[in-house]
């Protein structure tokens, strides 16, 4: 884990649970692969989107790296996240490409960077509190 990033597990409540988690190489999305035919996707299902296959569908972290593929700057943000922020979509190493807040400001990443996955406060409840989520920032 990078020095600058912010640790979450267990203080912020998470705005997609079931999305991401954290172990000792850090934080990670949550993936599964088809035992049958190898399709890798993002989130659980019990049965493989592609081949139909019920039950091969095996746990996998993955998203700690990334390839930045495309990048925007959005400046209408929905109610509870702060505008403007940047979004956009990052190709992973396990073969599939996602879309991810990014780091912004001066570390913003470029299209061709690549990146880490941190797991950082992105917006807030209707009460005010704040829920953590997936964001991407340059590997230095």
């Amino acid at each position: 884990m990078s020095t600058n990033q912010v640790k979450t597990s267990g203080a912020i409540p998470s705005l997609w649970p079931g999305l991401s988690g954290e172990d000792a190489e850090g934080p990670y999305l949550e993936g599964a692969m088809c035992a049958s035919c190898g399709t890798v996707i993002l989130g659980l299902r019990s049965i493989c989107p592609q081949c139909w296959a019920q039950g091969s569908m095996q746990q996998l972290k993955l998203g700690r790296t990334g390839t930045v593929y495309t990048r925007t700057v959005i400046h209408q943000a929905p109610e509870g996240f702060e505008a403007p922020y940047t979004a956009g979509m990052v190709d992973l190493g396990e073969g599939i490409r996602v879309f991810a807040h990014l780091e912004a400001g001066a570390a913003r990443p470029e299209i061709g960077d690549t990146v880490e996955l941190e797991i950082v406060p992105l917006r807030k409840a209707k009460d005010g509190s704040p829920l953590s989520g997936p964001r991407y920032r340059k590997l230095n």
